[in-house]
C-alpha cells in the first residue's frame, strides 16, 4: 500500500495580525500562504493570539521531536528511553499515523 498523506506546509510559520473585520490572528507559511485563522466564540483575543503562536511553532516543534525520536534507545539511560518512546508516538500523531 502506498503512503498518500500530504506533507504539511513547510515552516517556518509566522503569526500576523488579523483582519479588521474579525481581528482573528492568522498563521502563515514561509511563503505567506494562509495556514489558518485562530479564534473561537467565548475566548479572548489574548487566547487567540496564544493559540496562534503555538500553532505557528508547530513545524519547529515537530522537527525537534523528530530528531529526538531518531535517538537510539539502546544507548539511553533512565527516563531517556521513555522520552524517545514518547517522541516516536508524537511524531506518529503529528503525521497522522497514530
Amino acid at each position: 500500500m502506498t503512503d498518500t498523506r500530504t506533507e504539511h506546509t513547510p515552516g517556518p510559520w509566522t503569526t500576523e495580525r488579523g483582519l479588521p473585520i474579525n481581528r482573528m490572528p492568522r498563521v502563515c507559511g514561509a511563503d505567506r500562504s494562509l495556514i489558518c485563522e485562530v479564534g473561537n466564540v467565548g475566548t479572548t483575543q489574548d487566547q487567540w493570539e496564544a493559540n496562534a503562536a503555538l500553532i505557528a511553532a508547530a513545524p519547529e516543534l515537530l522537527a525537534f521531536v523528530e530528531r529526538r525520536a531518531k535517538d537510539n534507545p539502546i544507548f539511553a539511560k533512565g527516563h531517556e528511553k521513555q522520552e524517545i518512546a514518547e517522541a516516536i508516538a508524537l511524531v506518529a500523531k503529528a503525521r497522522g499515523v497514530a
